[in-house]
């Protein structure tokens, strides 16, 4: 790890397009990220690092934007201020996206990850968070597949892993690539759409076949069912509202669909009332 550690600061050094105090706080960024994640290869991100150039343009839609070509991370000074991003989380999300490969149609998934990662590495102190409906769901799906998973995925840039686990827990690649296009369209912002909601509605069905298989395999015990869905529940967006009261500075009034998320989640528990039509054996509830 030592060795990681010490690549990615002199790769950093290097870098005559970064002034003393930036490269320091770089440097911190970095010192974490492979003191959190310290089995995999930053050689990529090494080159990333040694060359990279930062530039202030307005005209940039979002709050930042990088040109892989020229190795040119460009920032909205503007908006950034003006909404309170916090500056260091941003650019932590940009690096490790730019650190990494996505896999073709996973965009979204993608993004909602890099949330996540740059979360645990260095919260979020915006007063606009910077993608909070990503970080939600992506929270949520941690309870469906294994976090480790999620990050190993991430880091190695490719979600085989992720469709491979799923498999085992009968959740087909089909089910799994709904999920991330509904992650792609909210990312892309489009207005009036399910996206959100479709995402939650799509893990709700996601996490039912995994309790049916904790069931099956005597992982879990049928007097249990009700309090992992309870705890599944309590993750759960169910109004527009609950947003709001969560971060009050975003906009989500083109969001539509939660009224599928409550009926889909009863709709689950209610499945597990007769044992028998869930499970190829008898079992007797509580």
């Amino acid at each position: 790890m030592e060795e990681k550690v010490e690549k990615l600061r002199n790769a950093i050094k290097s870098n005559p397009n970064l002034s003393e105090e930036f490269k320091c706080n770089v440097g911190t960024l970095t010192d974490l990220i492979v003191t959190i994640f310290p089995d995999y290869n930053y050689s990529y991100m090494e080159g990333i690092l040694s060359s990279l150039k930062l530039v202030n343009d307005d005209n940039t839609e979002s709050y930042s934007s990088y040109n892989r070509d020229t190795n040119t991370l460009s920032f909205n000074t503007g908006r950034i201020f003006e909404d309170r991003i916090d500056m260091q989380h941003l650019f932590l999300n940009e690096i490790l996206k730019a650190s990494t490969t996505t896999s073709v149609g996973y965009e979204g998934f993608k993004e909602a990850a890099t949330e996540s990662i740059s979360s645990l590495i260095n919260a979020d102190d915006s007063m606009k968070k910077l993608n909070p409906q990503e970080h939600l769901l992506m929270s949520i799906f941690s309870e469906i597949v294994d976090p480790s998973i999620i990050v190993a995925a991430y880091m190695n840039g490719s979600v085989v892993d992720v469709i491979a686990y799923l498999d085992t827990m009968d959740i087909s690649k089909q089910e799994f690539d709904k999920f991330a296009s509904s992650l792609e369209t909210l990312h892309s912002g489009e207005k009036g759409n399910t996206s959100f909601a479709d995402a939650e509605v799509q893990m709700i069905d996601m996490y039912k076949k995994v309790i049916k298989k904790q069931l099956e395999n005597g992982a879990l015990s049928v007097a249990d069912v009700n309090s992992k869905f309870d705890k599944f529940g309590e993750m759960l967006i169910f109004n527009r509202s609950e947003l709001i009261s969560l971060y009050p500075h975003h906009d989500f009034s083109n969001m539509y669909g939660f009224e599928n998320v409550g009926k889909s989640l009863g709709e689950a528990i209610m499945s597990f009332e007769n044992q028998e039509e869930v499970l190829d054996v008898p079992v007797h509830s509580k």
